[in-house]
């Protein structure tokens, strides 16, 4: 993530300089909705901040029941879209920020004012009999990058497809697309008769599938992760 690059990095993609004064490197980070409002001093010196976004990742599909075949696993979900750019602001901005949706669900959006916006990825499918949870796709870009916006913007991975039929594991979470974050994943299928259930995202990833089994209660899906604005600037 941005903030962990160097001082003379971070200055020259907001078009500050380190000389002639007294810079102050600050930062506010967002894991739910809120507002940023920018100082004085940042207005004063222009408003151009620097913005990492990212949508929610999708949760993992069910496992499923087939008494003859094993039941199929339910696909990875997708990771959120990933985002960097700079931008100039000059009054107060609303940070939309897309909590991590119950199993099967899908990731939300994120946005920073009307100046950018990323997408949440789709959730895993769900198994049905012995056929395999299909998986995912990530978060499409889906940027409006408004005046002035430069950086990059990345799509996020989609989840792996969950297996089919007896002793099949499924589908692991995709990976968030700024590469953070590993997927959950999937449960594997229990000849005990009871599946495991999808990990839960690491990081912004998406969740694993659940396990599918032919005796007994197949497995939930993983849960995939809420979404993350970080602004930065130099007053």
């Amino acid at each position: 993530i941005l903030k962990n690059k160097n001082m003379s990095t971070l200055l020259g993609l907001l078009g500050a300089s380190g000389g002639g004064g007294a810079v102050s490197y600050k930062s506010q980070t967002f894991t739910s909705s809120g507002t940023f409002t920018p100082s004085t001093a940042l207005l004063a010196a222009g408003g151009t901040v620097r913005v990492t976004l990212i949508g929610s990742s999708g949760d993992g599909g069910y496992g499923d029941f087939d008494a003859t075949y094993g039941g199929g696993c339910g696909g990875g979900g997708g990771g959120g879209a990933y985002t960097e750019k700079t931008v100039v602001v000059s009054s107060s901005i609303p940070v939309t920020i897309a909590s991590a949706a119950p199993p099967d669900g899908y990731g939300g959006p994120g946005t920073f004012g009307s100046l950018l916006k990323v997408n949440g990825g789709d959730g895993g499918r769900n198994a049905y009999g012995g056929g395999a949870g299909f998986a995912s796709q990530g978060g499409a870009a889906g940027v409006n990058s408004g005046v002035g916006a430069t950086g990059i913007t990345i799509q996020g991975g989609g989840g792996t497809n969950g297996g089919s039929g007896s002793y099949s594991t499924g589908g692991n979470g995709g990976t968030n697309g700024g590469g953070t974050g590993t997927g959950g994943v999937g449960g594997g299928y229990n000849a005990a008769g009871v599946a495991g259930n999808g990990g839960n995202a690491i990081g912004w990833a998406g969740g694993g599938g659940g396990g599918g089994t032919a005796t007994g209660t197949p497995g939930d899906g993983g849960y995939g992760s809420s979404g993350y604005c970080l602004v930065e600037w130099y007053e």
